[in-house]
């Protein structure tokens, strides 16, 4: 169903966690649940968004949300480890919405 979903980066504890909530919760103001660890030794972390905007006609990524977009996409970039035992992780995911 569709709802948010909230990620959390400490860069001091190198932790990510994450919490969701699903739409009622949303519309009504619900507080979501406790935020769940999903990974630790993270040294970076980045989102990227990809828009179309109406105005240029053009799409493209961009780094920062503002609340009123619809991004159709959403790509995390992770990195995890050091030295040799480093790891990058890239997913991107397909928001399906209507124009």
């Amino acid at each position: 169903t569709p709802g948010r979903v909230r990620y959390v980066y400490d860069p001091g504890s190198h932790k990510l966690t994450r919490s969701q909530q699903d739409y009622s919760q949303v519309y009504t103001g619900e507080e979501a649940a406790k935020e769940q660890p999903i990974a630790g030794d993270v040294t970076s972390l980045k989102f990227r968004y990809y828009i179309y905007d109406k105005g240029t006609k053009a799409y493209f990524w961009k780094e920062e949300f503002r609340e009123g977009e619809a991004p159709l996409a959403v790509r995390i970039e992770l990195e995890s480890g050091y030295g040799e035992k480093a790891q990058t992780f890239t997913k991107t995911v397909d928001i399906p919405i209507a124009s």
